[in-house]
């Protein structure tokens, strides 16, 4: 009878540690944080991991590929406040918890020969190179399509004399020549500042509002 208990004991402890082995890791490419409206990779590694169904609460999921211990797939999550992967497998699920943030916003900057540094200012040369408008993100590992869709370019004299002009995609064989004339006509000691810029975020169409961005002119 004892000896039938210990087979049993053993047995039970073999079992455990089989169901243990079953570990998955997941990795993104922002810790527990999936963001809106871009593809957010997911890699899921762990035995069997071929045999595995996984599931999403809110969103879409797309199998990248599947090898024996390593899977991948894209993540596209909706508006909310989380969102769940369900790992199935052997009768048993696995839930992993993120959080849904909103891509960041981009950073305003003008396109010159230089790039202009933190300090915002640039010589009279650089600043006749001026073509047009960016917006880009920084420090941001996804990719992300957006395009600047409205600003407003105004030349502050040092004799307080303003001049401005309103750009719009929809005058984009018209207004670029009146920027570039201005940026020509740039003398030091002037600032330039790009106000009510928006961009379109071109997977969701959203649309947003950026910081003004000031250039001084030494």
């Amino acid at each position: 009878m004892k000896q039938s208990f210990i087979y049993i004991v053993l047995i039970f402890l073999f079992l455990n540690s089989c169901v243990r082995k079953e570990h998955y890791t997941i990795q993104t490419n922002s810790s527990n944080i999936f963001y809106k409206g871009v593809q957010n990779p997911l890699l899921i590694t762990g035995k069997n991991t071929h045999k595995t169904e996984v599931l999403i609460n809110n969103g879409v999921i797309t199998k990248e590929f599947v090898k024996k211990d390593t899977a991948r797939y894209s993540i596209v999550v909706w508006d909310s406040i989380t969102t769940k992967i369900i790992i199935k497998f052997n009768n048993r699920n696995l839930e992993y918890t993120f959080r849904n943030k909103n891509i960041p916003d981009p950073y305003l900057t003008v396109s010159l020969s230089n790039p202009i540094g933190l300090s915002n200012e640039t010589t009279v040369k650089n600043f006749k190179t001026f073509k047009r408008v960016n917006a880009q993100l920084i420090n941001f590992d996804y990719n992300c399509s957006f395009r600047v869709i409205k600003y407003t370019m105004v030349q502050i004299k040092n004799n307080g004399k303003v001049t401005s002009f309103e750009w719009n995609d929809k005058d984009f064989n018209y207004t670029p020549n009146k920027f570039t004339k201005l940026a020509e006509l740039a003398e030091s000691g002037d600032i330039f500042i790009f106000s009510n810029c928006q961009v379109e975020f071109l997977e969701t169409n959203e649309i947003r509002s950026l910081r003004d961005y000031i250039v001084r002119i030494k």
